[in-house]
């Protein structure tokens, strides 16, 4: 840790409307990847499966 501010709103307002849209975006896949770590835990694949996988 380097004990620099890693909070949202440390980063002023220019950055607030790029953290929101990435806030946003991460709540939306939040269930998708909750999915994904479920089947890796249950069929052991990763979450990320490499293209040879296919």
């Amino acid at each position: 840790m380097t004990g620099g501010p890693y909070e949202v709103w440390s980063y002023g307002h220019q950055a607030h409307p790029i953290l929101t849209a990435h806030l946003r975006l991460r709540e939306r896949l939040h269930p998708c990847l909750l999915e994904l770590s479920e089947q890796a835990h249950r069929t052991g694949a990763p979450v990320m499966c490499p293209l040879f996988f296919d």
